[in-house]
């Protein structure tokens, strides 16, 4: 498993990082960044730079699910045959999800895998999406269909980070903490000092990875909300903690309607929602049905062509369930025409 430091200080991100590449003798180094990150942190990431006593080269994209693609693969690619990096190089993600999807996708593939290493600046990078090894671009408008799992030998979390995230990136972010909050039957977590919420975040899913890294087993109830929540993500084009948070809000109501839960679980899923996101921000109540419907059967966890969707039982109790293709069809054409989404638009 990957080693996760976590550090009070830029100065000790630029130690550890320091002694990563001293210690792995790196001969090259490339710093994939996103144009918001690095527009805020250039000196920072300039010094990167400057410190590693190696060559070291920055690669900027642009922000956001469209950056996860064959092209700017390619581009990246280009550049590391360009300057040389062999198998005693390293990729240093600097950024948020989509910046540690991509390079670490990369990572795994050039020279059949090198090093890399994950600074998140995010909430979702920093108790998530950094964490695990799963690696993925999109392909032909489906999130993460194509990628692999592989590790990154270092997760570096500075939480000052999040100190310059706007309200919405902070949403974002919260949205996943949600399903922490269910999976963990923590109703009280978003309500925790930030340090705190990080620290049992990354425990929780790094004690489930090393249970199950290829996602086998128990690692797949990590996947909460995701179903739905990836295919609002690709049609509407809203943030992924945010899609995630209406996946969950979902997965409720099928849990509910089926009597795996009760009512007072699903309003209270519903009365933490509403204490992280301004639902009238995010009016997904015009999405065509029937293209959400096709864009979830493609969801990863289909098997058999059914979809195992990852149900709450309750605080703390997960379930996996194969829902019959007519049933959950049923289920979300009901949700929608219940009025669910215009009642949150007007909360």
């Amino acid at each position: 498993m990957h080693r996760i430091t976590n550090v009070a200080s830029y100065n000790e991100l630029i130690k550890a990082l320091q002694n990563t590449i001293i210690q792995k003798n790196y001969s090259k180094a490339l710093i994939l960044t996103d144009e918001n990150v690095f527009n805020i942190y250039k000196e920072e990431i300039e010094k990167i730079k400057k410190i590693t006593n190696i060559n070291c080269y920055i690669h900027i994209i642009s922000p956001g699910e469209v950056s996860k693609s064959l092209s700017t693969t390619s581009l990246i690619v280009k550049k590391l045959i360009e300057k040389g990096h062999q198998r005693d190089s390293v990729i240093i993600n600097y950024g948020g999800g989509v910046v540690s999807d991509l390079g670490g996708f990369i990572a795994s593939n050039y020279l059949r895998g090198i090093d890399y290493i994950n600074i998140p600046t995010t909430i979702i990078g920093q108790i998530d999406a950094a964490i695990g090894g799963k690696t993925a671009i999109n392909m032909y408008n489906i999130k993460n269909n194509f990628g692999s799992f592989y590790n990154p030998i270092e997760i570096i979390n500075y939480d000052q980070f999040t100190n310059t995230l706007n309200n919405l990136q902070k949403h974002n972010g919260y949205g996943e903490i949600l399903k922490y909050a269910i999976l963990m039957g923590r109703k009280d977590l978003i309500e925790l000092e930030y340090l705190d919420i990080v620290e049992k975040c990354v425990n929780y899913k790094m004690n489930i990875v090393k249970e199950d890294l290829y996602e086998k087993g128990k690692r797949s109830y990590l996947n909460l909300g995701h179903t739905l929540g990836h295919g609002l993500e690709a049609l509407l084009d809203i943030p992924h903690g945010i899609a995630v948070m209406y996946g969950i809000l979902f997965a409720s109501y099928i849990s509910l309607k089926l009597g795996y839960v009760d009512k007072d679980f699903f309003d209270d899923v519903f009365t933490l929602s509403k204490q992280i996101v301004t639902f009238d921000k995010y009016n997904i109540s015009n999405i065509k049905l029937e293209s959400l419907i096709n864009h979830i059967k493609h969801d990863k966890k289909v098997f058999n062509k059914q979809i195992r969707w990852i149900l709450p039982k309750g605080w703390g109790k997960i379930l996996k369930e194969e829902v019959p293709q007519n049933l959950w069809v049923k289920l979300l054409d009901n949700y929608m025409k219940d009025g669910f989404y215009e009642k949150c638009i007007n909360c």
